[in-house]
């Protein structure tokens, strides 16, 4: 299994009064494929392609990873885009120092 599993991750993000910062959107999902996530947004699908495709034994924790990393950057006021290239790069970073750390073991 590897880091961009046929699972699926969608979420509403709903901005929140306790802050300044407030999402672009309200409504997307993403779909975590081998080569690559598709954005869905506003009626139209994006295509973002993974440079470089992790394999893991152990994906705990990758889907958790991608989906904070996007919220953060939304909050952060990226636009969906950019906020799933920043997940992605997140969750591969994690996924590599999760796979060293499991072959030290």
């Amino acid at each position: 299994m590897n880091l961009l599993s046929k699972r699926h991750q969608t979420g509403s993000l709903v901005s929140s009064n306790r802050s300044t910062r407030k999402p672009k959107i309200k409504n997307s999902h993403c779909d975590r494929r081998r080569n690559g996530v598709d954005l869905f947004f506003q009626g139209t699908e994006t295509h973002l392609p993974v440079e470089k495709v992790v394999k893991s034994k152990d994906t705990i924790g990758a889907g958790d990873t991608f989906f904070a990393h996007f919220v953060v950057a939304m909050f952060q006021g990226k636009s969906p885009t950019e906020a799933v290239k920043v997940a992605i790069q997140k969750t591969s970073e994690f996924l590599e120092r999760k796979t060293k750390s499991n072959k030290n073991i």
